[in-house]
């Protein structure tokens, strides 16, 4: 049945399903064992090929791999395939819509992101750059702030026509890359600030393996119940003794950053927890892929009421989730 056919009604009858299919051996749930590595991903020798260059140009090394083992360049091998062509055999592979975008690049998207959002929010900027970017890009406190116009401004960034921040660095946003196997720190080059260290808290860590074993979850059971997790809370219909269930229910997780405990407001749809900390002050994004980790940690303002700051981090967070859909979608 397709997701579309249920209502919120049915829900007792997908969980009951799913109890069914896990009762007759259909489909099993595990609990991985939350791995720290000892290497540190920032030696070049430690870190994997992939993140030395796009992933549109990884897909485009596997494709040619596939057609040399299966004998298809062995008799051409002078000949140079088209990149066009790679690029369509990757596409179909893989959905891949990064468009040789690198890691760096969403990094940088999502600076670009909170930059706009405080533009939109500033009624007369007290710099040049500040004036002319909240211009360029029409950044009235009405405007909408889409993904699209996030990308295309990433390539006006990538030419030089702006800085971020007027050339500072903002101190009330921090991104971190955590790869899933060398994750003994974060990869920096596509961290910011530049040259931070992260080291996972063990909650951390055990949030980003139970998030990756509901999601493996799901989708072997979605075709079985037609789950849609961009619809509904996947934490949900997980087993009793599911590690991610297990947490949600303890509401509140530790962080790396100072211990700071985060209150889980949290939504489980696919790959993420959001949560706040105490005072509501400051806001916790964590998007769990394929390969690697990306968490967000950003003060609210606190000149707001702690309802307004909650409703302004939910904004944050679909804002930054739409730009990340794109590496999700292109199966990573």
């Amino acid at each position: 049945m397709a997701a579309s056919d249920w209502s919120a009604a049915d829900f007792p009858v997908r969980v009951a399903k799913v109890a069914e299919l896990l009762a007759d051996g259909t489909v099993t749930y595990v609990n991985s064992e939350p791995v720290l590595s000892d290497l540190d991903i920032n030696e070049d020798a430690n870190c994997p090929i992939m993140y030395k260059q796009s992933w549109s140009n990884t897909l485009n090394d596997i494709v040619t791999n596939f057609l040399r083992n299966v004998g298809i360049l062995q008799s051409f091998e002078d000949v140079i395939i088209p990149r066009i062509i790679l690029d369509e055999i990757a596409k179909f592979y893989s959905n891949d819509v990064t468009k040789y975008r690198s890691f760096e690049d969403y990094m940088h998207a999502i600076l670009i992101c909170k930059y706009f959002s405080m533009l939109k929010q500033t009624r007369k900027p007290d710099n040049d750059n500040d004036r002319k970017v909240q211009v360029d890009y029409k950044l009235t406190k009405k405007a909408t702030l889409t993904t699209t116009k996030i990308l295309k401004a990433l390539e006006d960034f990538k030419q030089g026509k702006f800085q971020l921040f007027n050339g500072a660095t903002h101190e009330d946003l921090e991104v971190y890359f955590i790869d899933h196997t060398v994750n003994k720190v974060n990869l920096q080059r596509f961290s910011y600030p530049k040259g931070a260290t992260y080291t996972t808290s063990e909650d951390e860590l055990a949030l980003i393996t139970a998030l990756r074993d509901a999601t493996k979850f799901v989708d072997e059971i979605k075709p079985s119940i037609g789950w849609d997790p961009e619809q509904e809370d996947i934490w949900g219909i997980l087993p009793e003794h599911a590690e991610l269930r297990k947490r949600v229910s303890t509401g509140y997780f530790k962080s790396a950053k100072t211990g700071t405990k985060w209150h889980m407001m949290v939504n489980h749809k696919k790959n993420g927890v959001f949560a706040l900390d105490d005072g509501r002050m400051s806001c916790y994004l964590l998007f769990v892929y394929r390969f690697f980790s990306i968490i967000i940690h950003e003060k609210m303002n606190e000149k707001e009421p702690p309802a307004v700051r909650k409703m302004a981090a939910n904004v944050v967070g679909s804002r930054y989730r739409a730009i990340l859909e794109q590496l999700e979608q292109s199966g990573l």
